[in-house]
């Protein structure tokens, strides 16, 4: 919280500094200069500017965030500011969640739908989901975060009697004979461990036949970088006395709480230069691949990543840290880096989410993914303030990447500049050095 608080005082001093600046030059300009304003709304002496307004906003908006939603529980919705209107998927009332600091499962949430940053109503919505995606129980305290920011709506497209609902704790066992870990809860999958017998084991649900129960177990899948929270193990391994009546059933098709779910953004930004644009962030735990779906899209992350629209029928993926892939495990996978963006066309309205509405856009069949490109410097100027984001709500720091353009002539490249470059980078240092990446972006990824 001290690093937040020392983060968010360094950001708004610098936006301050810039204000004086400007407010300085204005009010010494020529009488001339300000006569070209007929509705005469120069700032005066003690008056504040609009910037300072909308720092003010939201300073005041992430400081309730980061009180109102600290302690928010997994699998649940957070009211982070003022305002957010939900709609439910049972009788739950309106009032339920209706002011900051309200929390709601996200079995009984069918959408959300935040306000636009508004200086003058001092209105921001903002909003928390934790959700568990492929996660296992033991890492509920790390679910991966969503936050909603802005003029912003989502949609769960799991219906609650489908929703694969982990137990709150993990059933804690022993194995009692040396035994296989594999991918898939089928003899013929992938071994991806072993135990020994004595091993402590943390299961959170069984294969629909009873004969696999899956386990807490982290292991390394791609590139040396992202890992696997979980894998299988015989039933036959453990003591079989053990009661896993109360463990669900988890089958390769479940799918936990808004694992899948639609988002639409406003496409016009902030009206305030230091707030960023409305958009879904979306944060991981460190390396651990987490899988989910957005307007149709299969995306799978171990990273930080932003969604928007940048058009009302164009989505666009951001990597801030990390690697995201979509279309993972085919064919037509891509792998879009820290610093890069892809975009892709959705189609027109349609009812597809759970609230029965005539208001989601999925991906277009006749559309693909747009190769990556790097993040420009305008991009990174409208994300800086996501690093403002309070550190007690989510995982880990948000961090938005830094465009080192060095002086010089000639052929001069410009690099990414990563908070932690080893790690960030690990995933894609095996691409390039195996001619996967262009050459071009592995320069600006600073990967030799």
């Amino acid at each position: 919280m001290i690093g937040f608080t020392m983060g968010l005082r360094n950001f708004f001093m610098r936006f301050s500094l810039v204000a004086f600046v400007v407010v300085f030059i204005i009010s010494f300009a020529p009488y001339s200069f300000a006569s070209d304003n007929p509705s005469g709304t120069d700032s005066l002496p003690g008056q504040q500017t609009p910037d300072n307004i909308c720092l003010d906003v939201m300073r005041q908006a992430l400081a309730e965030f980061a009180t109102s939603c600290a302690s928010s529980d997994p699998n649940s919705a957070c009211y982070g500011f003022k305002t957010v209107a939900p709609s439910f998927a049972d009788n739950t009332s309106l009032d339920t969640f209706s002011e900051t600091s309200d929390q709601v499962e996200l079995t009984t949430l069918a959408d959300l739908l935040g306000s636009k940053f508004d200086k003058e109503a001092e209105d921001w919505g903002i909003a928390l989901l934790k959700f568990q995606a492929n996660l296992p129980a033991s890492l509920s305290s790390d679910a991966a975060r969503l936050v909603l920011l802005g003029d912003v709506r989502i949609e769960n497209d799991v219906e609650p009697p489908d929703a694969l609902l982990l137990p709150a704790e993990p059933l804690v066992t022993a194995a009692i004979q040396d035994a296989d870990l594999l991918a898939g809860a089928d003899a013929a999958a992938d071994m991806v461990g072993s135990v020994e017998a004595g091993a402590e084991l943390e299961i959170d649900g069984i294969s629909p036949d009873g004969a696999w129960l899956r386990v807490y177990y982290e292991y390394v899948v791609w590139r040396e970088y992202s890992k696997r929270a979980t894998a299988w193990i015989s039933r036959e391994a453990v003591d079989a006395d053990l009661d896993t009546s109360a463990l669900p059933e988890i089958a390769p098709d479940s799918l936990t709480p808004w694992q899948h779910f639609y988002m639409i953004t406003a496409t016009n930004g902030s009206e305030c230069a230091p707030a960023p644009p409305p958009l879904v962030y979306i944060q991981g735990p460190h390396q651990i691949e987490v899988d989910f779906r957005v307007n149709g899209a299969d995306i799978r992350i171990s990273s930080d990543v932003v969604l928007h629209l940048i058009a009302p029928r164009v989505m666009e993926l951001i990597v801030l840290t990390g690697v995201a892939r979509v279309y993972p495990e085919t064919p037509d996978e891509i792998v879009v880096p820290a610093g890069y963006s892809t975009t892709i066309c959705l189609t027109e309205d349609q009812d597809l989410g759970i609230n029965r509405q005539i208001d989601d856009r999925e991906v277009d069949s006749g559309c693909k993914w747009s190769a990556p490109v790097p993040m420009t410097l305008g991009q990174i100027d409208t994300l800086t303030a996501l690093e403002q984001l309070p550190e007690n709500v989510l995982i880990d720091n948000a961090w938005v990447p830094e465009l080192s353009s060095p002086s010089g002539v000639g052929n001069v490249q410009s690099v990414f500049i990563f908070d932690n470059p080893n790690e960030t980078l690990k995933g894609v240092t095996a691409l390039c050095a195996q001619g996967q990446l262009p050459a071009n972006t592995c320069a600006i990824l600073g990967v030799q």
